[in-house]
């Protein structure tokens, strides 16, 4: 066993992203438009390329305490799927996302009503959010409570370190008793509880962090006040 493991991502704007990302013709603007991140819009055309870096202390909450620390959060439980599809592709199905999040629903011991906020994979590409989208409408069609829903990379742009971004992010959410919005989104393509226009304020006692990867690859994490 450890005390500390320090975990996220870190990248640059380099020419080996830029370009993969180029012939994979996943940039905004895809079709047509103006070039702009717009997760989960219904005038999304494509991603913008970001840079940046997130890194998480996960640490034993005996470690913690013991060295007069409260921790932002708790990583409750997480879980793993996916959807064949080509390297380069994202999956058109949403099975790989359901069984991922359900499996971290298991591993944390959690329910699908505590869900109270989830931040999301969406990036403005026209397959991935739409994909996204309707595995949360399924998920949660029968849930009494519909979780918020937001997705920081309309601001940060994609990037090979969003998951550690995105990590850093929830977890500061949880301690401010806030979720960003999701800048750039207007026109929401399903009526889902997305987060628009200004920030929310809100006490999160359970979040969902997405992983969504090309190639049809999902890491579902459930954060707990």
């Amino acid at each position: 066993t450890v005390d500390f493991i320090f975990a996220g991502g870190a990248d640059i704007l380099s020419e080996f992203y830029y370009t993969s990302l180029t012939r994979f013709k996943a940039l905004s603007p895809q079709n047509r438009g103006r070039e702009a991140c717009r997760p989960f819009d219904r005038e999304r055309n494509g991603m913008v390329v970001g840079e940046g870096c997130g890194i998480l202390c996960l640490e034993s909450l005996r470690s913690a305490l013991d060295r007069g620390r409260m921790p932002y959060c708790e990583i409750m439980g997480s879980g793993m799927g996916s959807s064949p599809t080509k390297p380069n592709q994202w999956p058109r199905k949403t099975e790989g996302i359901k069984k991922a999040f359900n499996r971290a629903l298991q591993n944390a011991d959690t329910r699908v009503d505590d869900i109270q906020a989830i931040f999301a994979a969406g990036n403005g590409d026209t397959i991935l959010d739409a994909v996204e989208a309707e595995a949360y409408a399924e998920l949660f069609d029968a849930s009494q409570k519909k979780p918020f829903i937001t997705s920081i990379k309309g601001a940060t742009g994609e990037s090979f370190s969003t998951g550690g971004i995105r990590a850093c992010a929830l977890a500061l959410s949880m301690e401010k008793n806030i979720l960003p919005p999701s800048a750039g989104l207007i026109n929401p393509l399903r009526p889902l509880s997305f987060v628009t226009g200004e920030k929310k304020d809100l006490t999160v006692h359970r979040a969902t962090l997405a992983g969504i990867s090309f190639g049809g690859t999902y890491t579902y994490l459930i954060f707990g006040k």
